[in-house]
């Protein structure tokens, strides 16, 4: 049967209850001196029985507090706490708790963090997932569970991407980060592919030149057609060297309508242009190499056919 108190609504009702708030204020306390742990353990493993999904929700910040003093038992305590509806799983403190214990107790943890994944209410899968793929970043036994979720349903891909874009540069195992990052370029979903190519948002400086090969795979991927602009902002802020051939390849494809015998393809082409003119125009001053240097020209003359402006005002400023 279905609870009552939905889990959007779990721990506010627990904190706004006596009993939750005296709960809340055991964590604040252990929080404050992880040694008060010692004196709020039998009471703990009472509350963490509680017949309410509420109260149980509060406990989960105590047991957070508690991973100071005693790692093994605040695990231990919350497995018998999530003995219960997934509802309660679906609360932010459940996420905090995951995220702060996963790093020593993956294996205990990650039945728990599979009925998540596998949960039919989509707070609690999201939560799931996304801890799980945040496990994967540094530990390998939690892989499975992350290549789970990139084989699972639009809401588990989404969390993965999540996770992947915003973790990859500093991961662990960065290779299993990008090639999650290759697989989400291709995903069937268009949300997920968006939310994928976020991580081009990300570089600074240099950092680009260190990402050549993703940026490959992406120019190759079927996200490219739809989100190509998010890489080529890339492409235009970064203060690396572009890179050559990828570069030439992303203007190429981008610029491939004005060859068109349709007028409106070759219209809506045009309009790509704006945002490729300085970066063939920045390309062709960098690179060493005639035979590019003179496709990047080929690729201007195509733009200057359409009497593009925004052309003329690159390359008055290369002029310059």
């Amino acid at each position: 049967m279905k609870s009552i108190i939905d889990s959007g609504n779990v721990l506010n009702a627990g904190i706004n209850s006596t009993r939750g708030s005296a709960v809340s204020a055991i964590a604040k306390l252990i929080f404050a001196d992880k040694n008060r742990a010692a004196y709020f353990k039998e009471p703990l493993q009472q509350i963490v029985q509680d017949s309410s999904l509420a109260i149980r929700a509060c406990a989960i910040e105590a047991l957070t507090a508690m991973l100071n003093y005693d790692r093994d038992l605040a695990v231990n305590l919350f497995q018998q706490l999530c003995d219960t509806e997934d509802e309660l799983l679906g609360t932010k403190t459940i996420e905090y708790f995951l995220y702060y214990a996963l790093p020593t107790h993956f294996v205990d943890l990650a039945p728990i963090l599979e009925r998540m994944i596998m949960s039919e209410l989509p707070k609690v899968v999201k939560i799931g997932s996304r801890q799980a793929c945040v496990a994967s970043l540094n530990i390998e036994e939690a892989r499975w569970l992350a290549k789970l979720c990139l084989s699972g349903t639009e809401a588990h891909r989404m969390a993965a991407a999540e996770v992947f874009v915003a973790n990859f540069r500093p991961a662990h195992f960065r290779d299993f980060c990008e090639n999650a990052l290759r697989q989400l370029f291709n995903d069937a979903s268009n949300k997920v592919q968006f939310q994928a190519v976020r991580c081009f948002s990300h570089f600074e400086g240099k950092e680009l030149d260190d990402y050549v090969s993703l940026v490959e795979s992406f120019v190759n991927s079927s996200a490219f057609d739809t989100h190509y602009d998010k890489v080529i902002h890339a492409l235009e802020k970064t203060t690396a060297k572009l890179p050559d051939d990828v570069t030439y390849q992303i203007c190429d494809r981008v610029l491939d309508g004005l060859r068109s015998n349709d007028a409106n393809i070759r219209y809506h082409s045009a309009l790509k242009a704006d945002g490729i003119s300085s970066l063939l125009v920045k390309l062709y001053s960098q690179t060493k190499k005639l035979k590019l240097q003179s496709r990047c020209l080929d690729l201007v003359d195509l733009i200057a056919k359409n009497e593009n402006y925004e052309l003329t005002k690159t390359l008055t400023e290369y002029e310059r």
